[in-house]
């Protein structure tokens, strides 16, 4: 039976044209499924288009373009999954995939409600024209239980079974609260973009538009890089303060909600010393760090020196220079001592340690 579509107000019901005034297509507008428990059915209501800035930093676009280019070439459903912490950019290019597809004539159906039978699936794949479906917080709304059902009622979905062409898009804040027969498939979710945060590319672009003074740049993106995460909400209120007061991003950080402290993560760190540029060898593995360094106002470091040993200082005032991608920050007191720190991995806030 060929699919048709009785509007009723913002509503769109599936029915036999025999019945009803009907429309032959979705228009590539959102809308939000729901049910109808008195009539025991299903129906879509259109809402408000999504709003997304003017302009997007990152890869956002490149990454966009990508997902709906792979999902017009493709025959089979295509699924994505994105996941990373709040603020990072998953939903904004999940986003931003919506509105490209609208404009290219995609109607998107959002998904805010959990359904795990088979007359929601059936309603899903009634639908024959290619369309997004958009899960955000996909593990909020589809839990994981202990048999897996709920997120597995989308396996039909994702194996294609049905001859309807969709693009599947879901977010997700926790990765590990997703069904392992997710993962690793390609069959099933073609691309899983994971987001640790902003990265350089994202921050750098921002500032260049946003950050009044430049001369904070460079000490701006080395501080954010010693952060295990570090999403949007708090570059906005880091280059906001530098913009209101022409302040050192290392300062604020102490009188902001923007402490490294406050992330689920840490991050492990190696420590290299010089003096007047030159390298000194501790003989020992006495340069590992589980702290973010720079939410430390003064450290000491007591370094050999023959049979004895010495007190070097630092303060986070102390920074010169800073590297994002290699996560490191060089620090050179005024006696011409230099600390070099490098990270190496991000630990759980369960593995905080000082110096071993």
């Amino acid at each position: 039976m060929e699919t048709f579509y009785q509007k009723s107000g913002s509503r769109y019901f599936l029915q036999n044209r025999a019945n009803y005034v009907i429309e032959e297509k979705l228009p590539p507008k959102v809308f939000v499924l729901k049910y109808d428990a008195q009539v025991a059915r299903f129906f879509l209501e259109e809402i408000e288009s999504f709003n997304i800035p003017e302009k997007l930093y990152g890869d956002v676009n490149k990454f966009a373009d990508r997902i709906l280019n792979t999902f017009n070439q493709r025959l089979q459903p295509t699924g994505v999954l994105l996941t990373g912490e709040k603020g990072s950019g998953k939903t904004i290019l999940a986003k931003k995939v919506c509105v490209n597809a609208m404009a290219a004539g995609c109607p998107v159906i959002l998904i805010n409600d959990e359904y795990d039978d088979t007359e929601f699936v059936m309603f899903l794949q009634s639908i024959q024209q290619p369309c997004v479906l958009f899960f955000d917080e996909f593990e909020k709304v589809f839990r994981l239980s202990s048999n897996d059902r709920s997120q597995n009622t989308l396996l039909t979905l994702l194996d294609g079974l049905f001859s309807s062409k969709k693009l599947i898009l879901m977010t997700s804040n926790d990765s590990s609260r997703i069904s392992p027969q997710m993962l690793n498939r390609p069959s099933r979710i073609f691309y899983m973009k994971k987001y640790n945060g902003l990265d350089e590319n994202f921050i750098r672009e921002y500032c260049v538009d946003k950050l009044k003074y430049k001369r904070h740049l460079d000490e701006l993106i080395a501080t954010t890089s010693m952060y295990s995460e570090f999403n949007f909400d708090m570059l906005q209120g880091i280059v906001e303060e530098v913009n209101r007061y022409n302040e050192s991003p290392l300062e604020l950080i102490d009188i902001l909600n923007v402490k490294p402290q406050n992330c689920d993560n840490l991050a492990e760190y190696n420590l290299k010393f010089y003096k007047d540029g030159n390298f000194i060898d501790t003989g020992t593995d006495y340069y590992k760090y589980y702290m973010d360094p720079i939410q430390i106002e003064k450290y000491d470091f007591s370094l050999p020196s023959g049979n004895s040993e010495y007190m070097v200082s630092f303060s986070n005032k102390d920074l010169i220079t800073g590297s994002f991608r290699g996560g490191q920050l060089i620090f050179k007191n005024s006696e011409g001592y230099a600390v070099e720190i490098t990270k190496t991995k991000t630990v759980n806030s369960q593995g905080l340690h000082k110096f071993v």
